[in-house]
């Protein structure tokens, strides 16, 4: 059984929806934020953006939940992700 079809076993309609990297792309550009992260290498490891208006961009795995805010374009989110959040399904097949 494949990490995200794990993610997706509790029925969770975001996390289904979302487990479909194009969805996750969709995040990024849906938005009007000016355009400082590449969205498809934060995308591919398993984040989605959670714009809020007033506030440093916020992304959110779509799997295990794990959310990273105050993000520099320095900012590896594999590594980062693998950091906080070393029991995701998402990031453990990495």
């Amino acid at each position: 059984v494949s990490a995200m079809l794990r993610c997706i076993v509790s029925h969770d309609h975001e996390k289904a929806y979302h487990s479909v990297i194009l969805h996750r792309l969709r995040t990024f550009t849906d938005h009007d934020f000016p355009q400082v992260l590449d969205s498809e290498v934060w995308s591919k490891a398993g984040f989605i953006l959670e714009p809020q208006q007033n506030l440093p961009l916020r992304v959110r795995c779509c799997c295990c939940g794990v959310i990273i805010e105050k993000i520099r374009l320095s900012d590896d989110p594999l590594k980062m992700h693998l950091s906080m959040s070393r029991v995701c399904d998402y990031v453990g097949k990495f």
